[in-house]
């Protein structure tokens, strides 16, 4: 198990992520798909599913959060109520039946696959050094390329064009997403 500054990927295998070298599909493996967790129930799920042989990607953010007492960091999920899971479909009723589970996200009651882009994006967001904050909903604007730095070649869209460009880089079917930072030079308008 790996926890990591900004995220966890409970697969033990953060080197293997579906992905070639260069952000290629690798063909033959499952497909990633969102859970949606009982409320606080991200981490225990995952942990369960871990624990089952199913390959958990839960993205993290550290937060201050502030008691009576003291103030402490801790790693919040970046997507609250969200997990992601890597299986095939004889593995869905597994899945449906961790405790915290609710059900796996789709349309007309059949689960719809997340692309391999989108959680490649994310994963490479989490385990970047950059500061990033989580962007509830998806916002209209210009799809757009990293150029240069730890997120080149990465995807999203862009929210605000400055000296220093804000982008989105999201998971669409949850209709949520992460903000990053960047110089308004390192992108690019795909």
């Amino acid at each position: 198990m790996k926890d990591g500054v900004n995220g966890i990927n409970l697969s033990g295998a953060d080197r293997d992520l579906g992905m070639g070298a260069l952000g290629e599909e690798v063909e033959g493996l499952s497909s990633w798909y969102a859970l949606r967790t009982r409320s606080r129930q991200e981490k225990m799920t995952s942990k369960f599913l871990q624990k089952t042989g199913i390959e958990v990607f839960l993205p993290t953010i550290s937060q201050v959060r502030q008691w009576k007492d003291r103030r402490m960091r801790i790693l919040v999920p970046l997507f609250p109520g969200y997990c992601f899971v890597r299986c095939d479909v004889v593995r869905f009723r597994h899945v449906r039946m961790a405790p915290g589970a609710v059900e796996l996200m789709g349309s007309a009651g059949m689960p719809v696959p997340i692309p391999q882009e989108e959680i490649f994006a994310v994963q490479r967001l989490v385990y970047c050094t950059l500061p990033y904050d989580p962007h509830p909903r998806l916002e209209p604007g210009m799809k757009v390329r990293v150029v240069r730095g730890p997120l080149f070649d990465v995807e999203g869209v862009l929210i605000r064009k400055s000296p220093r460009a804000k982008i989105l880089i999201s998971i669409h079917l949850l209709h949520q997403g992460a903000t990053v930072t960047l110089d308004a030079e390192d992108v690019v308008a795909v």
